[in-house]
């Protein structure tokens, strides 16, 4: 299971959503009923009660609001799917399409999707991975969930779309741990050194690419009028 994060702080900002990337639910008729069938694109509009602090959830506060959010933009390697009342949680694909551990379960192989673009074009690889748990681990970004990659030893890059997990001990939430967070981009984020991200947070807005069915198309703070919110595509 995912760790639960603290609730969101109260802030009143407008949430516009545009067209979407992949398809989702048709606009609801009066009364609540849905015209036709699923859909590409349409419109939705959402009051909210907190700002989000950044687009790099490793700098950003937290709050469940803003990780529902980053969840639109970001994909992460796997998702957990909602049966975790039942039994332990079982993982649907997402960037990556297959997994498997070695019979010792001191490694985890995955296999990423070969579709897999961020929204500026540039493919998704086994790199991206690398380095979000090179961000995740690192002291001077100081995640707030960084303890979850405590085992992890080394993440190895096999090919463009193979990557490897190595681990230090064999544990009950080894896969659980391994996909918590998300993918982030390499060709973009790594041009800012570690030490500095937490003091450069804005940069990650303007250099944004996303890998989520939502992409961000405008921001407006909530200091800022007429209006504030969030535009997505």
């Amino acid at each position: 299971m995912t760790r639960p994060r603290p609730l969101p702080s109260a802030v009143l900002l407008l949430l516009a959503i545009g067209p979407v990337a992949c398809g989702g639910p048709a606009p609801s008729a009066p009364g609540g009923a849905a015209e036709g069938p699923p859909r590409r694109g349409g419109e939705a509009t959402a009051a909210t009660i907190a700002d989000i602090s950044s687009v790099n959830e490793l700098i950003a506060t937290g709050t469940t609001f803003e990780a529902d959010l980053l969840s639109q933009l970001f994909l992460g390697l796997l998702r957990e799917r909602a049966d975790y009342q039942e039994h332990p949680p079982t993982y649907a694909p997402e960037l990556a399409e297959s997994w498997e551990f070695s019979p010792d379960r001191k490694t985890l192989t995955l296999h990423l999707r070969g579709d897999a673009l961020w929204s500026d074009g540039v493919p998704i690889t086994a790199e991206d991975v690398r380095f979000s748990w090179q961000a995740q681990t690192n002291p001077d970004v100081a995640w707030a969930y960084s303890d979850t990659k405590d085992t992890i030893r080394d993440v190895e890059v096999i090919d463009a779309r193979t990557v490897r997990f190595h681990y230090d001990q064999v544990y009950a939430f080894q896969l659980v741990d391994t996909v918590d967070g998300r993918i982030l981009p390499r060709h973009l984020w790594s041009q800012v050194p570690f030490p500095e991200w937490r003091s450069r947070g804005d940069w990650f807005r303007e250099n944004l690419a996303t890998s989520g069915p939502f992409r961000l198309a405008e921001w407006r703070p909530s200091h800022e009028q007429p209006g504030s919110g969030y535009a997505w595509l």
